[in-house]
């Protein structure tokens, strides 16, 4: 997942400073999830691509402006090369794809 931001949990759901947090935390708890870390770590997959992240965001857990559209949480293009690349290196990496 990308980085969030809490103005975006604030302007689509009209979150007070508590939601705000709350909606902060169950998204950090997710992705800790997704990445196979946490208190409830997913298992069972195949791999996991989570490089675009940390490269993504800044400070952590906040898209950074270079790949913001404008909403906070949804990539640019250049940002969605980002993804693309790093899943292709994956892919490559654990000979899916030449």
């Amino acid at each position: 997942m990308t980085p969030a931001n809490d103005r975006w949990a604030a302007a689509m759901f009209g979150l007070d400073a508590a939601g705000i947090v709350a909606a902060q935390k169950g998204w950090r708890e997710l992705n800790l999830a997704i990445a196979g870390e946490g208190p409830a770590p997913i298992v069972g997959v195949d791999g996991r691509i989570v490089s675009h992240t940390d490269q993504m965001a800044y400070p952590p857990e906040i898209l950074s402006r270079d790949y913001d559209s404008g909403d906070h949480i949804h990539p640019t293009n250049f940002g969605r090369r980002v993804n693309a690349y790093s899943w292709r290196r994956q892919l490559v990496d654990d000979g899916l794809l030449a």
